[in-house]
């Protein structure tokens, strides 16, 4: 009998990594069979991919103004980045690492446009995870006169499930603030 018939079974996907990392998997008799996804139906494959996250996405204004504005109430910060020759761009800050693009609707008529063919005022749907409790979202939403379009929720998010409200930008976009904690 190996050690994980007597003693552990499977295992999840985190400390198989883990373990794989440190050359420790297979010594212990796991392999990618003996790993217990955090989520279900999922399965765990390491690839070649060398994806490490998410940079940056774009979605599209309506009006530029009001969007920033939306968001700047938020808490986001707005950056206007200088680009060699070409206008500047606003962007909506996240962290240091990760943002969100801002484009106007007449942009790609622009000579030299490299973004989608055909972009779409409030054609985006995305979710942040927010550091803090649902009842700071909530909380953050009403003191800004934003009523949610669903949630509180569990939802199954990148991480396994998590508590999540949604709402809507001044776009129509569906904007998505999700807490892993389930702090209340």
């Amino acid at each position: 009998m190996r050690y994980r018939d007597r003693r552990v079974g499977r295992v999840d996907c985190a400390s198989f990594l883990v373990m794989e990392e440190l050359g420790l998997a297979r010594f212990f008799g796991f392999d990618e069979d003996s790993v217990r996804p955090r989520i279900p139906n999922v399965s765990l494959r390491r690839g070649t991919m060398g994806i490490k996250g998410i940079d940056h996405w774009v979605i599209v204004a309506g009006d530029l103004e009001r969007t920033l504005s939306f968001y700047a109430r938020l808490g986001f910060t707005i950056a206007w980045e200088q680009r060699e020759g070409r206008p500047r761009m606003p962007t909506i800050r996240i962290n240091d690492a990760q943002k969100i693009n801002v484009h106007g609707p007449d942009w790609p008529a622009r000579p030299g446009y490299l973004g989608a063919r055909r972009p779409a005022v409030g054609g985006a749907d995305f979710c942040l995870e927010w550091a803090g409790t649902v009842q700071e979202v909530l909380d953050l939403l009403r003191d800004n006169g934003i009523t949610p379009e669903a949630g509180p929720g569990t939802r199954s998010c990148a991480r396994g499930p998590s508590t999540s409200v949604y709402f809507r930008d001044p776009d129509d976009n569906l904007v998505e603030l999700t807490v892993y904690d389930h702090r209340p």
